[in-house]
């Protein structure tokens, strides 16, 4: 599988993702999963993947991640820090977030308690960027399980982001599938 955060042209980068994306619904579906996919307004704006249709017939927003280069759950919280914009992932109006690491093992997670977690390490970020703004890297641990963010410059757009990589065992996945990539 091609690495995404290689491919330089923005818009082949954003096509290469949804390829990907695609592939990981239609796996989901071929495991029974019922998922609708978003309008474009609800893809652009509400950073919204799909709906998951429940067996009662209730629609709940996902937002879908695969990861290339990691095992954990990668998550935006700052899109532009030097104009201070919140991040495609803080931002998204998605219920659950499902990430496939690079084994292809997706787990699906409550977006709430992912933005819980993510406002909390960005309140102890800003306090202390706040005293040395050179630093650019946090690391912690929940429990026994790590987390880490760092200040990244974005390829396609040139501006300085923050992101969290927090471990998959921080949060108690809802659903969980094998080999979905």
């Amino acid at each position: 599988m091609n690495n995404t955060a290689n491919i330089q042209d923005y818009s082949t980068r954003i096509k290469t993702g949804k390829k990907i994306e695609h592939q990981i619904i239609a796996a989901l579906r071929d495991r029974g999963m019922n998922i609708d996919s978003p309008s474009p307004h609800e893809d652009m704006r509400d950073k919204i993947d799909g709906w998951m249709i429940d067996p009662t017939g209730v629609r709940h927003s996902v937002q879908i991640k695969y990861r290339e280069s990691g095992d954990d759950i990668i998550f935006e919280i700052i899109k532009d820090i030097q104009k201070n914009i919140f991040g495609r992932d803080i931002e998204s109006k998605a219920q659950f977030y499902i990430v496939v690491d690079r084994q292809g093992t997706g787990r699906m997670y409550s977006t709430i308690l992912i933005k819980s977690w993510a406002r909390k390490m960005l309140a102890m970020v800003q306090k202390s960027y706040s005293v040395n703004p050179a630093q650019t890297e946090w690391k912690g641990n929940q429990g026994h399980h790590l987390w880490e963010l760092k200040i990244t410059l974005d390829r396609a757009h040139g501006q300085r982001k923050l992101m969290a990589y927090m471990s998959p065992y921080m949060f108690e996945a809802i659903e969980q599938w094998n080999n979905l990539i």
